[in-house]
C-alpha cells in the first residue's frame, strides 16, 4: 500500500465533500477525529504518525541492511547500518543522549548563593563538577591534602604505611574507596555488620583501556601534579607495572564473581580488632562486629596479594588507585588522556559528574529529570508495560509458587519505580534543602567532601537504590538480589527506549525488552541457585530441559554467541506473550514501514535495542539470531523456510 503521511494527503482532503457534510452534522471535534483516522488509516490498517514514531522509523530504516535476508542473519539485517555508522551500541549512545538532557535541565536551574533547595543543591553540585572541566581550574592542592589525611602520599612512599587505616579513610571519610569499599550497617545499639565489596571505581579505572604510551603519559602527569617535593623514595612507572602485572588480572577476574560470605581473620589478613579500630575512627560501631562480603573471591584475591607482597606494596596499590580516581576532582588534564583523544570528553565529563553526584547524594540527583519525564500519565503507561511482562512471566512459571520462582511481590511496582518516584515520595524538594546539607559552592572537591562528612556525622547514607556500577556501565535497570526485584534507571524513559505515544510493538520491543530481560535473569538465577537437595519440581525440570537444549544448540553453532542466549531467549519468549496481549488493543504500524506488520516491527525493535557499535569488539556482530531461531512467531512473521538457519526443525521451548 502507499505510504500515507500528512504531506501527501493535504491536497486530497478538500476534494472529499463528505467532510462538509460531517461539519454540518456533528461539528468540528468529530470531524477532526474522522480526519485523523483518514490520515492514518487505510484498509483497516492504522499507522502511528507522531514525530517520535517517524523519527524512530527513520532511525530503524537507516540501520537496516536490505542486502541481507532477515531469515539468514536477522542481527545483520537490522544492525549493519548502525554498526557501520556508530562507535557505540544503541543502548550506550542513547544513554549518552539522556545524560545530555539531564545536563541541560540542570543548567536551567537558577541557583542562589544561599538558601538553596534540594533541587538547587543538586544543580550547584553538578555545575561545580562541570566548571572544573570548563574553566580549567586547578584544585590539586585540595585533593592532595585530603589524600594525605588518609595516608596517601603518592608518589612518595610513606615510611610507615597502614593499609587498614588508608582503606577505611578512603572509603568512609573521603568517599574515594580504593580496591575495597566498606559499608557499615548498625543493628540496634550493639551489633554492626561491616561489608567489604569491590570499590565501584575499580571498574571505572579498568574500563579505560589505555595504550602503553598513554599509560606512561598518564602516570607522568599524575606524578608531576601530586608530588609535593618532599624527600624520601618516589614511585616509578616500573613499580606500578610490576604491581599491576602481579595482581590486576586476578583482581579483575574476581571482581565479576558474586556470592555472600562471612569473613574471618584468615581472609581479612589483619585481625578483626584492628579493622574495627580503624573503622570506628570514622563511623561508630557496636560491641559485636560481624564482617561479611558479597564479593568473596575479590576480597580473598586482594588479601592473598597483601599477604604475599607485604604492607608496602599493598599500600602502594591502594594509593595508586585512589590517586587516579581523585584526579577527577583535581584538574581536567589529569583525567584519562584517551578520553580527550577519542572524542569522548563531553560524555566522560557528564558521566563522571552524574556518577559522583549519585554516590554523594543518591536518588535526588535524578529528581528534576524524573519530574520532567515521569509524569503521572507516563507512570501509568510504564506500569502497564511492567505488569504486562510480569504477568506473562508468571503464566510461564505457572505450577510453581511465586516465592519459589522469585516472583513474590511482583504485582507491585514500588521497587521498580523506587528511583523514578523520588519526587513523589519526597515532596518539597523544590522548596527545602536536603536534611543537614549546607549550600554548595563552586569548588567540586569541597562540595564532595562536605556532603560526605555531613552524612558521616549523621551516621546515615543518602537514599540510593542504584549501584555506581549500573551507571558506569550504562545499564537500564538495577537488580537487587536480596529482594529479587529490579529498579529502573531514569535513562530507561529516554527515546528510543520508551515513548508514551509509541506503538505497542515499539514500546514492548524497547522498554519492555529490558524489563523482561531483568525479570528473566532473576528467575533463572533463582533456579540455578536452588539447593541440590530439594525435590525437583516439574517447573525445575522444564527449566533444566530448556537450559540444556540451549546449551546444546549454542555449542553446535559455527561461531557460538558470546552473550547469554538462555537468558535472552527466556526473556524474549515471555516478552512476546506480553506484547501479544497488548497487540489486541494496539496494532498500529509505522508509516515509514508500510510493508512491516506490527509483529515484524516488534522483532525488529527488539533486535535494534541490541545493536552493537564499532567499539564493541567483544560483542556479537549478530546479537539476535541465536534467540530468534527458537521463536516460532518470528519464523512465521518473516516467513522463514522450515529447516533453515532461523527456522530449525528443533526449537528450544519454555512452557
Amino acid at each position: 500500500m502507499d505510504n500515507i503521511t500528512l504531506e501527501n494527503t493535504k491536497e486530497a482532503v478538500p476534494r472529499n465533500r463528505w467532510v462538509l457534510l460531517l461539519v454540518a452534522l456533528v461539528g468540528l471535534p468529530a470531524v477532526l477525529a474522522a480526519l485523523l483516522s483518514y490520515l492514518t488509516s487505510s484498509n483497516g490498517i492504522t499507522y502511528c504518525t507522531t514525530l517520535n514514531c517517524q523519527a524512530f522509523a527513520q532511525l530503524l530504516r537507516s540501520s537496516i541492511n536490505e542486502s541481507v535476508a532477515p531469515c539468514d542473519s536477522f542481527g545483520r539485517f537490522v544492525c549493519d547500518g548502525w554498526r557501520t555508522e556508530h562507535h557505540y551500541s544503541v543502548r550506550e549512545q542513547f544513554y549518552r543522549n539522556a545524560l545530555e538532557s539531564m545536563a541541560r535541565l540542570t543548567r536551567a536551574v537558577e541557583i542562589p548563593r544561599a538558601g538553596q533547595s534540594a533541587v538547587q543543591q543538586v544543580a550547584a553540585f553538578y555545575r561545580s563538577c562541570d566548571k572544573l572541566y570548563e574553566t580549567g581550574r586547578d584544585d590539586t592542592p585540595l585533593v592532595r591534602e585530603a589524600l594525605a589525611e588518609a595516608g596517601v602520599l603518592w608518589p612518595s612512599r610513606p615510611a610507615n604505611p597502614v593499609v587498614v587505616h588508608t582503606l577505611a579513610a578512603l572509603a568512609l571519610r573521603l568517599g574515594w574507596a580504593s580496591i575495597l569499599d566498606i559499608d557499615i550497617k548498625t543493628i540496634g545499639r550493639k551489633r554492626t555488620i561491616v561489608s567489604f565489596t569491590t570499590a565501584p571505581m575499580f571498574y571505572f579505572l579498568h574500563s579505560e583501556n589505555l595504550r602503553p604510551l598513554e599509560r606512561l603519559e598518564h602516570f607522568n602527569r599524575l606524578r608531576d601534579a601530586f608530588d609535593n617535593g618532599g624527600s624520601g623514595p618516589k614511585v616509578s612507572y616500573g613499580d606500578i607495572e610490576v604491581l599491576e602485572n602481579a595482581t590486576l588480572t586476578n583482581l579483575t577476574r574476581a571482581s565479576f564473581m558474586r556470592g555472600h560470605a562471612s569473613l574471618g581473620p584468615a581472609v581479612l589478613h589483619r585481625n578483626p580488632a584492628e579493622w574495627n579500630a580503624s573503622i570506628a575512627r570514622f563511623l561508630r560501631t557496636g560491641k559485636e562486629v560481624q564482617f561479611e562480603t558479597t564479593s568473596p573471591a575479590y576480597v580473598e584475591t586482594f588479601a592473598d596479594f597483601w599477604r604475599a607482597q607485604g604492607e608496602g606494596d599493598a599500600h602502594l596499590l591502594v594509593s595508586w588507585h585512589a590517586v587516579r580516581f581523585a584526579a577527577h576532582f583535581a584538574r581536567v588534564d589529569l583525567v584519562n588522556p584517551s578520553a580527550v583523544k577519542r572524542a569522548d570528553e563531553t560524555y566522560g565529563r557528564r558521566h563522571i559528574c552524574i556518577m559522583t553526584l549519585y554516590m554523594a547524594l543518591g536518588d535526588v540527583v535524578f529528581a528534576s529529570y524524573n519530574a520532567y519525564a515521569f509524569t503521572d500519565s507516563v507512570r501509568g503507561d510504564v506500569k502497564k508495560v511492567v505488569l504486562g511482562v510480569r504477568e506473562a512471566l508468571s503464566k510461564k512459571m505457572r505450577g510453581e509458587s511465586a516465592e519459589a520462582a522469585g516472583l513474590d511481590g511482583w504485582s507491585s511496582v514500588e521497587r521498580v519505580f523506587s528511583v523514578l518516584d523520588y519526587s513523589r515520595t519526597n515532596p518539597g524538594i523544590e522548596q527545602t534543602p536536603l536534611p543537614g546539607l549546607s549550600d554548595f559552592g563552586d569548588v567540586f572537591v569541597d562540595n564532595w567532601l562536605a556532603a560526605l562528612r555531613t552524612f558521616e556525622l549523621a551516621e546515615r547514607t543518602p537514599k540510593r537504590f542504584l549501584s555506581p556500577g549500573t551507571l558506569l556501565h550504562s545499564r537500564i535497570f538495577e537488580i537487587t538480589p536480596e529482594v529479587t526485584d529490579i529498579a529502573l534507571v531514569p535513562m530507561a524513559l529516554a527515546y528510543p527506549f520508551y515513548d508514551k505515544a509509541a506503538t505497542a510493538a515499539v514500546k514492548y520491543g524497547g522498554l519492555g525488552s529490558h524489563v523482561s530481560r531483568a525479570s528473566a535473569r532473576i528467575v533463572l538465577a533463582r533456579f540455578k541457585n536452588d539447593s541440590d537437595d530439594k525435590a525437583p519440581h516439574s517447573r525445575h525440570l522444564s527449566l533444566a530441559a530448556f537450559l540444556a537444549c540451549i546449551a546444546a544448540d549454542v555449542a553446535g553453532q559455527a561461531e557460538p554467541p558470546r552473550h547469554d542466549v538462555a537468558e535472552e531467549l527466556a526473556a524474549l519468549l515471555v516478552l512476546f506473550d506480553a506484547f501479544s496481549e497488548a497487540e489486541r488493543e494496539d496494532q498500529r504500524r509505522l508509516a515509514e514501514f508500510p510493508e512491516f506488520s506490527s509483529r515484524q516491527i516488534f522483532f525488529s525493535t527488539w533486535c535494534f535495542m541490541r545493536c552493537t557499535g564499532q567499539l564493541s569488539e567483544p560483542d556479537d556482530v549478530d546479537p539476535c539470531s541465536a534467540e530468534l531461531r527458537h521463536v516460532q512467531a518470528f519464523s512465521e512473521a518473516f516467513r522463514c523456510v522450515k529447516g533453515t538457519q532461523l527456522n530449525p526443525e528443533r526449537k528450544c521451548r519454555l512452557s
